[in-house]
């Protein structure tokens, strides 16, 4: 695979698309829905572990995929790719709702019924038992399938006091996500990472310890004037062990959906410049290499 349109002369070298495909933070469940297949519940495993620069990588009977999903509203889109076996499938639907978990249900089965027969393997579903996953190999329904909801703001939580909100006054960095930077506007303490932003609007104490900041976040593919309590909800964990209340936070752990990623403060932009020469290098090579 040394090449993304040999056609029109449009090509990345090898080493490039190997770098954007190799996992740079570990996963837990899977990305998004959270879905657990497993042997021996299920016939084969199909698990994500791993997470690249826009990919999502993992294994489907001993082989690494590459895969991503993506939706908005009436439109549900899924792709993975193969690449040691040159196959891969990708699927698009439609629907009245992107937050329907039934749609990431049909899409994923999809996936691996046509891997199974592009792979020559036994195919173990079928046209009776595909309309039904994840039945019969799991007869309730359980976290592992109930997809990413959107979480509910907490009524006893308290509201941030400026005070407060001051000690998380900064950006703060992950490897493969874009800054996370929240600030202070109008004494009130608001979030921000690429196209998204939101307010916090509410701590709420998880355990003595770590504690964790509401975000009602304000999506790209949200619907305008969309209410606040229809509006995707995120958290911030950090833990708290000091007295002093000037003291900085110096990490937090972005929770959406089932997945937590860990932020670390900046004290430079050095970070992020070399996030922004790495795609830059990237966007580089690319355009150099058409003909």
């Amino acid at each position: 695979m040394d090449a993304l349109n040999e056609k029109e002369g449009a090509k990345l070298s090898k080493a490039v698309l190997e770098s954007v495909t190799e996992p740079l933070t570990l996963m837990g469940m899977q990305l998004g829905d959270g879905t657990l297949i497993e042997k021996p519940t299920f016939n084969a495993t199909f698990k994500d572990s791993g997470y690249g620069y826009g990919h999502i990588i993992g294994t489907y009977r001993g082989y690494k995929y590459v895969n991503h999903g993506g939706s908005t509203y009436g439109h549900y889109s899924y792709i993975t790719v193969i690449p040691s076996l040159n196959i891969g499938v990708f699927t698009v639907i439609s629907g009245n709702n992107y937050h329907n978990t039934n749609m990431w249900r049909m899409q994923k089965p999809m996936h691996i019924y046509m891997l199974d027969k592009m792979m020559g393997e036994e195919m173990w579903l079928n046209a009776e038992n595909i309309c039904t996953f994840p039945k019969p190999w799991i007869e309730e329904e359980t976290e592992i399938f109930e997809g990413a909801k959107r979480g509910t703001v907490n009524v006893e939580a308290t509201a941030v006091s400026p005070g407060e909100a001051a000690r998380f006054v900064g950006n703060y960095s992950n490897p493969v996500y874009p800054v996370l930077m929240l600030k202070l506007e109008d004494s009130a303490l608001k979030f921000e990472m690429g196209n998204s932003n939101g307010s916090v609007v509410e701590i709420y104490n998880k355990t003595d310890n770590e504690k964790r900041l509401v975000v009602i976040l304000n999506m790209p593919t949200d619907a305008l004037n969309l209410p606040d309590t229809e509006k995707t909800v995120a958290y911030l964990y950090y833990q708290d062990t000091t007295l002093d209340i000037n003291d900085k936070i110096e990490r937090v752990e972005l929770e959406l959906g089932l997945e937590r990623y860990p932020f670390k403060r900046n004290h430079s932009t050095a970070c992020r410049h070399l996030t922004l020469l790495i795609f830059g290098a990237l966007i580089v090579e690319l355009l150099l290499s058409y003909d």
